[in-house]
């Protein structure tokens, strides 16, 4: 991979790279400050648990998992230098879980057919209790789903969420609140609390 691609925000994350500078400025260190085993240590649960707020299904977020550190692995020497190599993880699993939810889709409708999916109440992921809500949650339109799983599913700051999504935190919380109506008027107001 090109050193360019990954300054432009075109790499294998298909949109902008999170923690990257701007084009023509210096983003990187000569050499990683982070050792790949800790962050695999550090970030795969995040990863997995992220992956299952957004597609419902463990097998599937596992995989989503697996596939995010396999591609920041093979980048490593690139993503440990820079300021966010979490959020730059968390972004190729984002576009991977769209990419897939756009075949799926896609393939689905060719075939005329529509699978229900199932959601096991022992989940480790998430409690039974919270599973109405996460089922809401991924009816809810794309950004939406995205904010909502990166600040109450991983409890991330709207920040940190913006910089994962490539966007304003202002936008960010927009779509919280959007989804927090939203939820609130289906699940009732109790979903629709909180405020980040």
């Amino acid at each position: 991979m090109q050193h360019s691609q990954l300054a432009d925000g075109n790499a294998d994350t298909g949109g902008p790279v999170a923690g990257a500078a701007p084009h023509g400025e210096a983003e990187f260190d000569s050499e990683p400050e982070l050792d790949f085993d800790e962050f695999y240590r550090a970030e795969y649960a995040q990863l997995a648990r992220l992956a299952y707020t957004l597609c419902g299904v463990r097998s599937e977020a596992e995989e989503f998992a697996q596939e995010a550190l396999t591609r920041t692995f093979a980048n490593w020497s690139t993503v440990a230098t820079l300021e966010r190599p979490d959020a730059w993880s968390r972004r190729v699993l984002i576009n991977d879980v769209i990419g897939r939810s756009r075949r799926n889709a896609t393939d689905r409708r060719r075939r005329g057919l529509f699978v229900a999916k199932e959601f096991s109440p022992d989940d480790p992921l998430l409690s039974s209790t919270s599973e109405a809500l996460w089922a809401e949650v991924r009816r809810l339109p794309r950004r939406q789903a995205q904010a909502v799983a990166l600040v109450y599913g991983l409890d991330l700051a709207a920040t940190e969420a913006a910089e994962v999504l490539g966007v304003e935190a202002a936008t960010v919380r927009t779509h919280l609140h959007k989804a927090r109506a939203t939820l609130a008027a289906k699940l009732g107001p109790e979903w629709g609390g909180g405020k980040r």
